[in-house]
């Protein structure tokens, strides 16, 4: 019963280790290769935690990657140093969009880390399912599966690849987007990202984002096993050469997440199963001895009567019993190697926690394992033989399945509290006073619409106009001023862009509630969200005429003062959701009904940024009136990021409907 209970044990433990192991190979080996971490990063100080909203403050210029190469390429061990760029923004193909998370890389680098990957764990790392490498230099992508299908892209002409086109934020703060082709299919390996996740040329990520910049350097090693030592003495260089940057290794909590998650929770269970098997063990061997104690108590009494001690009787059954438990233990070992034997030649595979992609089963087990296995089984059943004959001996019964149940049951009793009688008689109510003249109700909801109908008009509403607008915006990463002309007839408006040189010829045309962004070698327009960014703190809908009026309900909160003028105090809650924003508060002048001042909240209510508005202009005409020359829009959190957009060269104008023709934009 010992050989046979131990034997089961060592089965168990062995195979469940090296499942645990196997999942921790293939994980690191997903966190390593396949992601395209490398074993050791480096990256800008700080940037780990700032990287993705303020990366042109965070990222590793062109000069510092070179010398970061030239330093990690000198250590021991490094068989590769690359850079690489992280991104997001805006993916469509026809009127189908959807948020990408994107991986820069240099492709030919990319493509020898997933080879490194295959013959560290023998186990492909190519994330690549189907299609055409990357190129450099190449306007090509490759997405994921449910992408795709997101997009509903659907296989091109012969000779010819679908493309899909990318909007985003430049680290000049403007909107910017470019063409791309879809030239194969990757996966991620990770559920959460699957289904939003690109990799793309890193030069093509650089040009839609406005920089030479990388997010990180990727350093790729023989072996993990030298992953601390070549970090500790890569920060030491750079301290010393280029202060001011980290290096991070694979397990690093922000780039080894699913790697740490997943080990964290399979060491517990490892621990709680490595426990039960013990006990099991333990009283199984503890069982058997009592037992094989009660069954020679003849022999037992003969050896005691010749002299022999309770100790040495006990250590004749740990003698037997450390005999039994290694040959269990040697059992054990050699089902686990058959079974890992056969799995290795079913070619079983598995989904691991969080993994997208079927893994095959690989139980591999070093000597140290089985040595351990085997001294521990026949130690554990040496020492509770001994002790358990010895006890037996000495009459102290144990039983070892006696276990005792304590019930006890508690009663707690509740009080009502009895409500309490009314009165028999109430005292009649004083007569009524006469009643008072009632002031006059808050003005109706279509009074409050008419109000913010004037403010409109001041601001471009409902209107047909020409103007210059110029965006000054002060961000930490720098001052940046963009130039534009506008051209507005109602609820349409087009945006030519003026300067910088870089961004001239782009355009913004705005139909309504819908928006399109189109530059100089875009095959088509981008469609783009009046909430996207456009420069600074100014959104995309911050250039349109303004018509509030139509698409909010409004609301009188109350009166206050803005800058020592009395104002209207009103809520604007949006009737859509593809409006700029989703409430505004509106404080209007009482005397003629211009904002002065507006809050933008969230959809739960918290103010994200406020502005400010000047009114130094006058509509053309015989009858003038007053009209918007500045609206200042600052972050409610930091006072220091704001842009000024300031208007200027008011002109009325008659535009023809065809100007604001979608088929004509960018001709």
């Amino acid at each position: 019963m010992t050989m046979i209970s131990v034997g089961f044990g060592a089965l168990g433990v062995l195979l469940f280790l090296g499942y645990v192991q196997f999942i921790e190979r293939t994980l690191s080996a997903v966190v390593i290769y396949r992601q395209g971490n490398g074993h050791v990063q480096v990256y800008k100080k700080d940037a780990l935690t700032h990287l993705a909203t303020e990366p042109e403050k965070f990222s590793i210029d062109a000069k510092a990657q070179q010398r970061i190469r030239e330093v990690a390429s000198g250590l021991q061990g490094v068989t590769l140093v690359t850079p690489q760029m992280e991104g997001v923004g805006i993916i469509q193909n026809n009127d189908r969009t959807a948020v990408f998370l994107a991986s820069g890389v240099v492709p030919e680098d990319d493509r020898k880390i997933r080879l490194a990957g295959s013959a560290a764990v023998a186990t492909s790392m190519d994330d690549f399912t189907s299609g055409e490498a990357l190129e450099e230099g190449k306007p090509s992508l490759w997405l994921t599966k449910q992408l795709k299908q997101v997009l509903d892209l659907k296989p091109a002409a012969v000779g010819e690849a679908p493309y899909v086109q990318l909007a985003g934020i430049g680290f000049d703060r403007r909107l910017n987007a470019s063409d791309a082709d879809v030239v194969g299919e990757f996966s991620t390996s990770i559920e959460e990202t699957e289904n939003k996740s690109i990799k793309v040329p890193l030069k093509l990520l650089q040009d839609l984002y406005r920089t030479e910049d990388a997010s990180r350097m990727v350093v790729v090693l023989t072996d993990r096993e030298l992953t601390p030592a070549v970090s500790a003495q890569l920060q030491q260089k750079l301290d010393t050469e280029l202060p001011g940057y980290e290096v991070t290794t694979w397990k690093h909590p922000a780039i080894g997440k699913l790697y740490e998650s997943v080990m964290g929770f399979m060491g517990v269970v490892f621990a709680f199963t490595g426990v039960i098997v013990m006990l099991v063990c333990v009283l199984t061997v503890q069982n058997t001895i009592n037992i094989s104690v009660l069954e020679r108590v003849r022999e037992l009494g003969t050896l005691r009567a010749i002299g022999f001690g309770k100790g040495r009787l006990g250590g004749l059954f740990a003698r037997e019993a450390l005999i039994l438990a290694s040959l269990g233990a040697v059992g054990g070992i050699v089902s686990t190697v058959i079974v890992a034997l056969a799995l290795a030649r079913t070619n079983l595979t598995t989904t691991l926690p969080r993994l997208s992609i079927p893994v095959p089963v690989s139980i591999q087990l070093g000597a140290a394992g089985f040595v351990a296995v085997l001294i521990a089984g026949g130690v554990m059943a040496a020492l509770i033989s001994y002790r358990s004959a010895k006890k037996r001996m000495e009459g102290q019964i144990v039983d070892a399945f006696q276990t005792r149940l304590l019930s006890f049951a508690l009663f707690v009793t509740a009080t009502l509290v009895g409500l309490g009688a009314s009165p028999a008689h109430a005292e009649s109510p004083p007569a009524a006073a006469p009643a008072a003249a009632q002031p006059a109700g808050p003005p109706s909801v279509d009074a409050l619409r008419e109000w913010i109908r004037a403010s409109d008009l001041a601001r471009g509403g409902y209107g047909a106009y020409t103007w210059s607008l110029t965006i000054d915006s002060e961000e930490p990463s720098g001052r940046t001023e963009t130039s534009y002309r506008v051209d507005v007839k109602g609820d349409k408006a087009l945006a030519y862009t003026l300067t910088p040189v870089s961004s001239k010829g782009e355009q913004i045309l705005i139909q309504a509630r819908s928006m399109w962004f189109m530059k100089p070698g875009l095959r088509k327009p981008v469609s783009i969200s009046p909430r996207q960014r456009l420069s600074g703190q100014a959104a995309n809908g911050d250039i349109a005429s303004a018509q509030f009026a139509d698409n909010y309900d409004p609301t009188l909160l109350g009166e206050d003062t803005v800058d020592g003028r009395a104002v209207h105090k009103v809520r604007l809650m949006a009737k859509r959701k593809d409006v700029t924003y989703d409430q505004v508060i509106f404080y209007l002048d009482k005397e003629n009904h211009l904002a002065l001042k507006a809050e933008y909240l969230t959809t739960s209510g918290t103010p994200f940024k406020y502005s400010l508005m000047k009114y130094g202009n006058k509509t053309p005409g015989p009858n003038p009136s007053p009209f918007i020359s500045e609206l200042k829009i600052v972050d409610s959190k930091y006072a220091n990021q704001h842009s000024t957009l300031a208007y200027s060269n008011l002109k009325s104008a008659t535009h023809p409907d065809n100007l604001f023709n979608l088929a004509n934009l960018g001709r």
